[in-house]
């Protein structure tokens, strides 16, 4: 099963992006509402975000799939961009200065 994921991760990412952007077209249409690039492009960026994550999580506990990854190139910067994030917004909030309490 674990084989079949990986040969076909490509296709899986592919496949929910474009099921993300027909379900947000889908809903522009029920609101009668205009579709925005932007706002569709984010959503279906994460979901084909999904199936890379999960990819890695696996690698993480089997190394030996590491070698069946493909394009993961963008998936790394983007791992290594949101833990520089998180690092940063965790060091901003350990060392903001505390608000005097108003008596």
């Amino acid at each position: 099963m674990l084989e079949l994921f990986f040969n076909y991760l490509n296709e899986i990412s592919v496949s929910l992006m474009l099921l993300v952007i027909l379900v947000y077209i889908y809903r522009c249409w029920l609101d009668d509402r205009s579709v925005s690039l932007e706002e569709m492009l984010v959503p279906a960026m994460s979901a084909a975000s999904v199936p890379a994550g999960v990819a890695l999580i696996i690698c993480a506990f089997s190394p030996s799939y590491v070698s069946k990854l493909q394009s993961i190139n963008i998936y790394l910067a983007m791992a290594g961009i949101a833990l520089l994030y998180f690092a940063v917004q965790s060091i901003r909030s350990a060392v903001k200065p505390r608000e005097k309490e108003r008596i």
